[in-house]
């Protein structure tokens, strides 16, 4: 977990996942509108794959929240509920152990 300390604040959190050779975000967290979805564009700008975590964001409007899912899923990655990413995590740990 790495925590964004403002707005764009993504290049910190880079130079780690380059490190771990990670490709693939999760990206939960408040300020939807803001900082979420600014780390997410961040993120698919730079080439990694992005699955924002439609029930672990929220923001103070509702209209706010639902155009940061929106945008998310239409130009910068994918979208799921913290169900859809653990079965698929569990689905994916199975067939690594064979």
């Amino acid at each position: 977990m790495q925590r964004e300390q403002r707005n764009g604040d993504f290049f910190k959190l880079q130079e780690k996942l380059d490190s771990l050779k990670r490709t693939q975000l999760i990206v939960a967290g408040i300020a939807a509108n803001v900082c979420v979805e600014s780390t997410v564009r961040d993120a698919m700008q730079l080439d990694y794959e992005v699955t924002l975590v439609s029930d672990g964001i929220t923001t103070f409007d509702k209209t706010l929240l639902e155009s940061a899912i929106r945008n998310t899923m239409l130009f910068f990655g994918d979208v799921s509920t913290t169900e859809e990413i653990m079965e698929a995590l569990r689905e994916h740990a199975s067939c690594r152990a064979g």
